[in-house]
């Protein structure tokens, strides 16, 4: 039973962040936006925009052109 209830917490969890978002999380990186202004934009952490940044975290993504 416990499995099933851990499983099910996950079904409903939501992220924050979508494919499209970090797509342009991405681009204004490159566009040498501060990480304040998308810290607040996108309501993550510094350290998750860093991660995104350095390529730990959602890698396999690119940059919207």
């Amino acid at each position: 039973e416990k499995k099933e209830r851990v499983h099910t917490r996950r079904k409903v969890a939501t992220t924050k962040l979508t494919v499209t978002k970090v797509m342009l999380l991405k681009k204004l990186l490159n566009q040498g936006k501060p990480m304040r202004t998308l810290v607040k934009q996108f309501k993550v952490t510094d350290t998750q925009i860093l991660r995104i940044k350095r390529g730990i975290n959602w890698a396999d993504v690119q940059a919207a052109s």
